[in-house]
């Protein structure tokens, strides 16, 4: 029963982790939007943040979050430099 149960919180904690890294994408690549509107950036580090965002969504659509993520914070980083 008690490897039931561990095997049971196991899981909604996965379950719980995976919802919320994606739910952080959308806010992560509208904050990169508008600071990228804004922004005055080298023609090489705008198309290096543009590609960052890009792949931060292509691995959100796919479901790689933590990918996604990664990627979205780089970009993110870039742009707050």
């Amino acid at each position: 029963m008690k490897q039931l149960l561990a095997a049971a919180t196991l899981l909604s904690a996965t379950l719980f982790s995976a919802a919320a890294l994606a739910g952080g994408c959308p806010g992560l690549m509208a904050q990169i939007d508008n600071k990228l509107e804004k922004a005055e950036l080298s023609d090489a580090k705008r198309t290096e943040v543009k590609a960052l965002r890009e792949a931060g969504e292509h691995h959100h659509h796919h479901g790689d979050h933590g990918d996604a993520m990664d990627a979205l914070n780089e970009a993110l980083a870039m742009l707050e430099d």
